[in-house]
């Protein structure tokens, strides 16, 4: 009797986990709080590449035509 229900646990792992349909749904907390952990790295990652859109912006400003930022050396990309 032991080896069957080891054996039914070997071939549907699931079950170590799952018991009834509602332990699949998500809490409303859980899911608030990975909202707001994506928001936050998101906007980590974006905060660099705002200041830099900000700076080119004011770099652009002083030139007066676009072939002209071809030779400002800070804002050349890397290759």
């Amino acid at each position: 009797m032991y080896l069957c229900v080891e054996k039914a646990l070997m071939e549907k792992p699931y079950l170590l986990h799952l018991n009834q349909s509602c332990d699949l749904e998500t809490t409303y907390e859980a899911i608030r709080s990975g909202f707001i952990a994506l928001a936050l790295e998101k906007n980590q990652r974006a905060t660099p590449l705002i200041a830099e859109a900000r700076t080119l912006k004011i770099i652009a400003q002083t030139v007066n035509n676009p072939r002209d930022l071809l030779n400002i050396p800070d804002i050349q990309g890397l290759y």
